[in-house]
């Protein structure tokens, strides 16, 4: 039988930065349908977020279907949208974080990311009819109505193309926030791909629809998806779907990826050998970063938790360590209001910083954990995604990697130079407040203007 795959990948770096490519739809495109077919070369829709698109690229000559729908390249939220998107964006980040801390990532540090997961879904949803269609949108908290769910995850990628600041000469690095969705068919089913699916796709993802030979050369195509990801994850992740994951039976595969990367706001002064106490109280070395008089961190110690955010160049992506006093005992208790609180706890002020270099990668399926949140009929239904084709079977896999790599120049081994603030000269110099992260704790990736967690997860050994 026909099977959907539908994969939520998501290629995460740390802080990278990212831009997106623009170019023309295909140049014989044909004015009297309402969908096309191009070769993929140079396409602004293939959702590369490549630079380079059209050279080198693996999405290049593919034959493509695209709408002659134009993109919305200027999407806008309606007042609540943006407090309703945070609030799905926090609600699924501890769904499926307590979900994998108590199951698959028991005893590991892991990290998830809610906005790829969203980004992947949210094409899926739009070919998606009832009981599916309901079933995900509960799952994923998917609460604006009708079209405003593809409308508000428009918006976030235009938010997140304005991130991307240049390098200046030598000096300071840029930073890059790219993503990029993507979307493969059978080929024989090319002709039955639903037109309004199509002008949905080219509408808010700015993407058509590639054609896979799947049947025939199924290990070839996955070679092509997995070098897709590759080049927008520039390389962080090379084989996101395993040998065998795609088949002969395979129809349908939908990927989101996601790379950032960027310098410290202030870079670190130094690194030095410390110790790291793990959940059993062993002692680890580590290598310690230290600043001694950082002024661009916001910070608040509390007796249940002390919490740090390190802004990125440019003030509006920032990493965020919490470190609890009592780390099991905070996991269990944390839930949407606390996890709010803690956030809305930040201050400002002078800090004495110590805090690990870490790498943090996972690797999930997450159909259980979906099915246990609610979203079955997808897994089940036949009819589920008629609205795409009505060939399409139902989701068989749902793939997710992460990768965070924090060193003391920045997010993801970025070289960077910061700039550092002193005191204003006036009577004593004002002493730093010392902070020490020593011990478990969870960290996150967040944009804050939008208030989107890009990434959250827990570090339980730095040393890894």
């Amino acid at each position: 039988m026909p099977t959907l795959y539908r994969f939520a990948p998501i290629v995460l770096p740390a802080m990278l930065v990212a831009f997106a490519c623009t170019s023309e739809r295909p140049a014989d495109s044909k004015d009297d349908t309402s969908s096309e077919v191009g070769d993929g070369d140079g396409d602004p829709g293939d959702g590369d977020g490549d630079p380079g698109d059209g050279d080198g690229d693996p999405g290049d000559e593919i034959p493509e279907l695209w709408s002659n729908q134009p993109h919305d390249g200027d999407p806008q939220l309606l007042p609540g949208e943006l407090e309703a998107l945070e609030a799905a964006n926090h609600a699924l980040t501890l769904d499926l974080y307590h979900a994998l801390r108590n199951g698959q990532a028991a005893g590991e540090g892991f990290s998830i990311s809610t906005y790829s997961i969203h980004s992947a879904f949210g094409m899926l949803y739009g070919g998606t009819t009832d009981p599916a269609r309901t079933e995900i949108a509960q799952t994923l908290h998917f609460d604006l109505a009708d079209d405003r769910q593809h409308v508000a995850l428009n918006w976030l990628d235009a938010q997140f193309q304005s991130r991307n600041i240049p390098a200046v000469d030598d000096e300071i690095d840029a930073v890059e926030f790219a993503t990029a969705n993507a979307v493969w068919a059978l080929d024989d089913l090319a002709s039955g791909v639903s037109d309004a699916y199509l002008d949905l796709l080219a509408l808010h993802y700015d993407v058509g629809v590639k054609l896979g030979d799947f049947d025939a050369q199924p290990e070839a195509e996955r070679e092509v998806i997995n070098d897709w990801v590759s080049t927008q994850t520039r390389d962080l992740i090379p084989e996101l779907f395993p040998e065998g994951s795609i088949d002969t039976f395979t129809t349908l595969v939908l990927v989101n990826a996601l790379y950032l990367k960027g310098p410290w706001y202030e870079p670190f002064s130094y690194t030095e050998a410390w110790d790291f106490t793990g959940l059993d109280n062993q002692v680890i070395p580590i290598e310690m970063m230290r600043n001694p008089g950082m002024s661009s961190a916001g910070f608040h110690v509390d007796p249940d938790y002390t919490i740090v955010d390190l802004p990125l160049r440019g003030n509006e992506l920032e990493l965020i360590v919490i470190m609890p006093e009592d780390f099991t005992a905070f996991e269990d208790s944390l839930d949407g209001a606390k996890l709010a609180a803690v956030l809305n706890s930040l201050d400002g002020g002078l800090l004495d910083l110590r805090m690990p270099m870490f790498n943090l990668e996972a690797s999930f399926g997450l159909l259980e954990e979906l099915e246990a949140l609610g979203m079955v009929a997808p897994f089940s239904d036949v009819t589920s995604f008629d609205s795409i084709h009505e060939e399409l079977n139902v989701i068989q896999t749902v793939v997710h990697k992460t990768v965070i790599r924090v060193d003391e120049d920045g997010l993801e081994a970025a070289a960077a130079t910061g700039v550092g603030g002193d005191g204003d000269g006036d009577g004593d110099p004002p002493q730093p407040t010392v902070v020490v992260v020593d011990k478990p704790f969870l960290v996150a990736i967040r944009d804050r203007p939008t208030g989107t967690l890009l990434f959250f997860g827990r570090v339980l050994d730095p040393s890894l």
